[in-house]
């Protein structure tokens, strides 16, 4: 046969081809049989895919066609004249060439005819006559084309039938003899049908006769038993009494690792069918033989059991349970490990020894069924392929330990390879994970290892992204080719060396450097994809302008210097602490201006605030307490603790933070004399802006509503309130009451006066020249529209 094993998809789901002249030839499986008689004959086909579509019989002359290979129909088991139900004769069925040996049986082909009927011409008691069956065979059974019902009987052509049998005494079951029998429309069985009361496991029948059950046929409308048939006489049923199934010696899951003690085998013994029985209250003693231990860990401490059949069931004395027992549960015991045996580079996690799981017999030591060993590799070796851990679970006897991974018995502990402390296999491939002798790896392992932590990495060039090692003739191998030695303390790997991992631009978004970033492929590395640079490298950082270091002590000594320290990570070499970040810059706050009447509730230290081009600055973190003054209050719908508000520096984008509003971007609160008829005094820096006033009249302290103040920042200066865009300045209007203050252009009450901050103007005629490093797009602003 040249059957090619290759498919062809042609995109459609399930949709697969073989090519044209692949020839197949098939035979048919046990139970079924060829459609076609030429098959039959044969006793196999064969077809050769001619054309899309089309196979071309090569057993016929002419090729014929529209057939395919395999077309196998299950059989059905043939009809026998001695069968029939009384009344009933054959018209018509299989000549004797139809029929097929199957063993002990007889089978007829699928589409097999059969017709019979009533020898006396009477319709039965379902008014039928005549009957056609068709072998549809399977589990399909006999189609009868005139009921269309499938696993058709034979009909009955008895004008009496039998009640069907319902009240079944406990463990007794019904079972046909040999075909099911047909059942009338009346749901009644029909004359002449077989029946057979067998037991359930676990019970029989105290009558000798009924070994093979109780067997009863329909007879002239009363149930019999069949020997009985022509006395008539109605059959009483028999009783099916609770036993245990008797313990076989020589049955290795049964009594064949076991002795009998005290009153030895029962001799009491009921047969059922295939089984022997034991009466209930027999009891039974055992013990293990040599090699094989009890099950249940009483029993092996007693070195004895002791059970009593109850009802079908094995109750044992000892632990006064019914469940999950028997006499004579010895598994066999395995061999138990010494931790003085293992393979060079494994050591026991779990070890039944430490929990009295090993049994002493002399020097020799060992373990019972189902109890586990694990293993690991110590740190610096691992296992070929790949796996964590091993475990092996002791099965005894000829199975000896069991491998849970690899679904295999007779299993041994595996031996592992010798890598560097800080590396690790991420792949191996199928030939690795094969069985492997002792303190040998099998010829084509291939495995690929890496260093593990993002913080180490091959000096090697060449594995850059990991070494690859490869078992050929008898040696390790390199993925150049070289033959890898193993080192002077033992490792096939190259040695994993220490670093840090390589800062990023988001590591350094709000820093500089003073000195690095380190270059050259002595400090610079890579672990896969991963840059590191090498111990012992030397960084100094500072923080951009406008942001400063989160620790105090920091941000008084920029710029600050860095060394990479294996396992350390990056030290501060001015206080000596490890695991710092050097590019860790928190965005500041200005310090916001307040209103007449609102003032802070503590003294801020000089070392919480930074003065930056004559404008003070509050670090992140730091939280200002805002409070009014005696005779002010704050604005109606401000809910605060203790009648102050606290806001806290995020920086940047998040400006100030109202912990109890939970708001972003807030100003402090602008506190107002409970109805007061005017607004309090705008006061800001004559250095940075010029106020001009309008319609404006001061009188106890307060500016009158209506009063317009326009604050202007002078040249060089530009807003921080972001709102304010035209011609950088800022418009108020005094509104007085609770609205305070309120922004012309944003119609915003109370607001606060905007701060004026210092800018430098853009640098311009900058085509002779590249910019190494300047501001980002938020640093930019435009005054004045010059932009």
């Amino acid at each position: 046969m040249d059957y090619k094993k290759w498919e062809f998809d042609n995109g459609a789901a399930e949709a697969y081809y073989w090519e044209i002249g692949v020839r197949v030839e098939t035979k048919c499986k046990p139970g079924y049989s060829f459609e076609d008689e030429h098959f039959r004959k044969r006793g196999a086909d064969n077809f050769t895919c001619d054309a899309p579509l089309n196979w071309r019989d090569m057993v016929l002359k002419n090729g014929e066609t529209g057939q395919r290979p395999g077309a196998c129909k299950p059989n059905c088991n043939s009809i026998s004249v001695s069968d029939l139900p009384p009344g009933v004769e054959k018209v018509a069925g299989p000549g004797d060439g139809d029929l097929i040996k199957d063993g002990s049986e007889t089978k007829v082909y699928f589409n097999t005819i059969y017709k019979f009927k009533c020898k006396d011409g009477q319709p039965n008691v379902d008014g039928r006559t005549e009957q056609m069956l068709i072998c549809r065979g399977g589990a399909d059974g006999y189609y009868d084309s005139s009921t269309t019902q499938i696993r058709a009987q034979v009909m009955s052509c008895s004008k009496k039938s039998c009640e069907r049998i319902r009240d079944l005494k406990i463990g007794a079951q019904l079972v046909t003899q040999k075909y099911q029998c047909a059942i009338n429309s009346d749901g009644k069985y029909t004359d002449g049908c077989k029946l057979a009361i067998r037991c359930k496991e676990g019970y029989y029948m105290a009558e000798a006769k009924y070994v093979n059950g109780q067997k009863i046929v329909c007879s002239g409308g009363t149930w019999v038993e069949e020997e009985k048939v022509k006395a008539a006489v109605s059959f009483k049923m028999a009783a099916c009494q609770p036993g245990c199934k008797a313990l076989r010696e020589d049955n290795p899951f049964e009594m064949r690792n076991a002795t009998f003690i005290g009153v030895g085998k029962p001799t009491k013994i009921y047969k059922h069918e295939e089984c022997d029985y034991w009466v209930s209250g027999t009891i039974v003693e055992t013990k293990c033989k040599d090699g094989f231990a009890f099950d249940d860990e009483d029993n092996r401490k007693r070195g004895q059991d002791k059970h009593i059949c109850i009802n079908g069931e094995w109750y044992d004395f000892a632990q006064n349970k019914s469940l999950g027992t028997r006499p004579g549960l010895c598994p066999p015991l395995c061999n138990a490990i010494d931790d003085r045996d293992l393979p060079t580079g494994v050591t026991i996690t779990v070890n039944p020894a430490n929990f009295d799981g090993v049994m002493k017999v002399g020097e020799k030591g060992y373990v019972y069924s189902g109890i586990q060993y694990k293993f690991n590799c110590i740190k610096g070796y691992q296992y070929a392929s790949g796996k964590t851990e091993q475990t092996l679970i002791c099965k005894g006897g000829d199975l000896k330990y069991y491998d849970a991974a690899t679904g295999k018995n007779q299993a041994t502990i595996d031996e592992a390879t010798d890598i560097d402390i800080n590396a690790t296999i991420v792949s191996s491939n199928r030939v690795c994970a094969n069985p492997i002798s002792s303190s040998t790896v099998p010829e084509g392992c291939e495995l690929h290892t890496k260093c593990h932590e993002e913080t180490h990495y091959y000096e090697n060039i060449d594995y850059s992204f990991g070494q690859k090692l490869i078992c050929k003739g008898n040696v390790w191998v390199d993925q150049t080719g070289k033959v890898v030695v193993r080192s002077a303390i033992g490792k096939y790997t190259d040695d994993c060396k220490p670093g840090c991992k390589a800062l990023t631009d988001s590591d350094m978004l709000n820093a500089t450097y003073v000195q690095g970033p380190p270059v050259g492929s002595t400090l610079v590395h890579k672990n896969g994809e991963t840059v590191i640079w090498s111990q012992g490298v030397v960084i100094v950082t500072q923080c951009k302008k406008l942001y400063a270091r989160t620790e105090d002590d920091d941000r008084h000594n920029e710029p600050n210097s860095y060394i990479c320290s294996a396992g350390n990570g990056w030290v501060n070499l001015r206080t000596n602490e490890a695991h710092q970040q050097p590019g860790q810059c928190e965005p500041m706050c200005v310090m916001p201006s307040l209103t007449t009447g609102t003032s802070f509730a503590q003294q801020l230290d000089d070392s919480l605030t930074l003065i930056v081009d004559h404008v003070r600055y509050v670090y992140s973190s730091i939280i200002l307490r805002v409070k009014c003054d005696h005779g002010y209050e704050l604005p109606k719908g401000g809910t605060y603790p203790n009648g102050e508000q606290q806001i806290l520096c995020k920086g940047g984008n998040l400006g100030y933070y109202d912990i109890a509003l939970g708001k972003s971007n807030v100003v402090p609160v602008a506190c107002m004399k409970s109805g007061a008829p005017g607004c309090g005094l705008i006061k800001v820096s004559e250095t940075n802006s010029e106020i001009v006033e309008n319609g404006c009249e001061l009188k106890d302290g307060l500016q009158n509503p209506g009063c317009k103040v326009v604050i202007k920042c002078k040249k060089g200066y530009y807003p921080d309130v972001t709102t304010v865009l035209e011609k950088s300045q800022q418009t108020l209007e005094c509104k007085a009451g609770n609205d305070g203050w309120m922004d012309v252009k944003t119609q915003v009450k109370n607001t606060v006066a905007a701060t004026c901050q210092p800018v430098c103007p853009e640098l311009k005629n900058m085509d002779r020249i590249d910019v190494v490093q300047g501001p980002d797009e938020k640093d930019i602003v435009c005054l004045m529209f010059s932009c």
